[in-house]
């Protein structure tokens, strides 16, 4: 689905990931930006293991920047991935229009 996608936006630790759902700052991004939040169905902030990750088979991983290594760690991972400044993007400001922006730009540029 080109210029959107099923996009999540998780904040990658070891053992856990924070996701962000329905009503959440990162959830007006993804839906402004034209994508779908494939964790629309979670509270807008939740937490989900890996597993939950790989089976809900995002076409876009939005996280914070340097959260790359992380994320990488886990195999299976078959999505886009994109980075995005994390206080800017999770919380509601100004700044969350930019990233929205950005963001379509991105969803726009994958084949």
């Amino acid at each position: 689905e080109r210029g959107g996608g099923r996009v999540v936006f998780v904040e990658p630790s070891p053992r856990l990931l924070w996701a962000a759902g329905a009503g959440s700052a990162p959830d007006l991004a993804i839906r402004t930006a034209g994508g779908t939040n494939a964790f629309a169905h979670l509270k807008a902030s939740d937490w989900v293991d890996w597993e939950t990750l790989l089976r809900t088979d995002p076409d876009v991983i939005v996280i914070p920047s340097g959260s790359r290594a992380t994320l990488m760690m886990h195999a299976g991972i078959r999505a886009s991935i994109y980075e995005v400044d994390e206080a800017s993007f999770v919380r509601p400001s100004p700044r969350l229009a930019g990233e929205a922006e950005r963001l379509a730009a991105f969803l726009r540029s994958r084949p």
